[in-house]
């Protein structure tokens, strides 16, 4: 047994400690449930099959006994007019409350029924007997307090009243025994109950906790000295000393398995870091492509341009020209993100600075049919392809007027004029793939100038981020509310209380995709407003 025990790996080791104690955990907590359950069970029946009746059965006890000493009084003394009402208002109050307790009596027991079969019979002769003591009651209170009819009144009291009212004494004096033995049976169960169940939890406890502990040391042993030189290899990846990182420990167990990983890793970090420096490099190639600020400057009255790929460079990008009758913007999302994603805008972007000039810029189907030829050339897009890449576009045409002419696939464009927020979607369409038939096939919507109009395009990076309480995407409705909360801001505040909604609404969850966010006021607009 010891032998098998040694030949185990580490990982079976601590299966089987971690196994032993858990069932023991399993053990101890349902145990503790079922008596738990059981204890509670036990306290609320003692409760309410035996509290509330012997609470009933006392309260009935004091309201007869004080119903008895009120009759006496009001028989035997010679009392004023005054003194006869409160000793009859007293005797009838009494009795009501004693009649009270015995039918709330009778109920819990119906409900609950008993072991005691004598407690059955005397609750029912106690409401039996509720209709004749009214009876007796009524009939001795009128003679009770005439005058001079002491005989009468002393024949009554010591007659069938006396009897009957002995037997309810009775009755009600061995229902009280019978209440308060049960009491203190069921209060000695719950505490060997609650007795056991502590002895139990601490008996289990100690077992699993020494048992533990023992293996713990014992795994604990044959690792300690490996992971100190692991460790000591991580501490020196942390510190990016990747030259002097190394391992020398092997071994055909969990820890020479890890020791393997990492020299493996080792090896795939020093090739990582060429890679990313050489995406680095590409980064600041494809940030080089986009458009300066003040090129946007020159055509926009107001603009904001949030660009913020997911990694290092990004498949959104986002393009722009000025011409003497206005100004086209195109914002593309690509493909994929990271690496591929930007070999494509870099393609999309030679597209636009080949092929949009003065012969077409104000025509947006146009455009986007030329790019559209272009890239399936490239790509080599045919019937039996299975190149699925292509890029979601908004072209825009601003021109000098304010007039804005949209031609869209898969992109949404929102446009407000303070009162309102129009969401512009744009056609089931991805250029590149070879799905666009024609330019005639490529629709254009004009929204007339407007000097109150803000346009709003962004890729599906903001829209389909999961997060929120549901977990579910951004989608479009808050960046309405925003957009028309804020309207007589800023673009670039606009923007950012986009982004900050955005934020707070992704909490934990990883970033889905790149993200960009153009927005602007066309000159002629803004300068209708001032």
């Amino acid at each position: 047994m010891s032998t098998m025990i040694k030949n185990l790996s580490i990982g079976r080791r601590l299966a089987l400690i971690m196994c032993f104690a858990f069932v023991m955990i399993i053990i101890t907590e349902t145990t503790g449930l079922v008596n738990s359950r059981r204890l509670a069970n036990e306290i609320n029946l003692g409760y309410e099959a035996i509290t509330l009746p012997l609470k009933a059965i006392a309260n009935a006890r004091g309201e007869f006994n004080a119903m008895r000493t009120a009759l006496h009084d009001l028989a035997f003394d010679f009392n004023t007019d005054e003194q006869n009402r409160r000793f009859t208002a007293e005797i009838l109050r009494n009795l009501s409350n004693f009649e009270d307790n015995i039918i709330l009596y009778k109920e819990i027991l119906d409900i609950y029924g008993t072991n005691a079969p004598y407690e059955q019979e005397a609750v029912d002769y106690l409401y039996g007997m509720l209709l004749p003591l009214r009876e007796y009651v009524e009939h001795i209170i009128p003679v009770a307090q005439r005058t001079g009819f002491e005989a009468d009144v002393v024949r009554i009291l010591r007659g069938g009243f006396h009897d009957a009212a002995e037997d309810i004494s009775l009755e009600l004096m061995l229902l009280t025994d019978i209440l308060e033995a049960q009491s203190n049976d069921a209060n000695l169960r719950a505490e060997a109950q609650f007795r056991d169940t502590v002895i139990l939890f601490a008996v289990v406890l100690a077992v699993s906790m020494i048992i533990l502990t023992l293996g713990t040391l014992v795994f604990a042993r044959s690792i300690i000295k490996p992971l100190r030189e692991i460790t000591d290899t991580a501490l020196d990846l942390s510190n990016g000393n990747l030259d002097t990182a190394d391992i020398g420990f092997h071994s055909k167990n969990e820890l020479g398995i890890l020791a393997d990983s990492f020299r493996h890793m080792i090896h795939g970090l020093k090739a990582r870091e060429l890679m990313i420096s050489g995406i680095t490099y590409a980064s600041q190639i494809q940030r080089s492509l986009l458009p300066a600020d003040s090129v946007f400057a020159e055509a926009f009255a107001d603009h904001s341009v949030i660009w913020d790929p997911k990694d290092i460079v990004g498949g959104d990008i986002y393009w722009i020209k000025n011409f003497d009758g206005g100004a086209i913007l195109c914002v593309c999302d690509c493909t994929g993100h990271g690496t591929p994603g930007a070999l494509l805008t870099m393609l999309v972007v030679s597209t636009f600075e080949t092929s949009v000039n003065e012969t077409n810029y104000m025509d947006t189907a146009a455009v986007i049919w030329e790019l559209e030829k272009r890239l399936t050339a490239t790509l080599k897009v045919d019937a039996d392809s299975d190149v699925k890449d292509g890029c979601d576009l908004a072209v825009v045409f601003i021109a000098n007027d304010g007039t804005v002419s949209i031609s869209s696939g898969n992109t949404n464009v929102f446009v407000c004029d303070g009162q309102k927020v129009s969401r512009l979607r744009g056609q089931r369409i991805r250029v590149g793939e070879g799905s666009v038939k024609g330019k005639d096939k490529i629709k254009v919507t004009t929204v007339p100038a407007d000097p109150a109009n803000k346009f709003y395009i962004a890729s599906d990076g903001l829209y389909e981020q999961v997060g929120g309480e549901e977990n579910i995407p951004f989608g479009y409705d808050i960046i309405k509310e925003i957009i028309l909360e804020n309207h007589a801001e800023t673009q670039s505040v606009i923007s950012e209380k986009i982004w900050r909604a955005f934020e707070a609404y992704r909490g934990d969850n990883a970033r889905r995709d790149d993200l960009e966010l153009i927005t602007f006021i066309p000159k002629n607009g803004k300068e209708g407003t001032n």
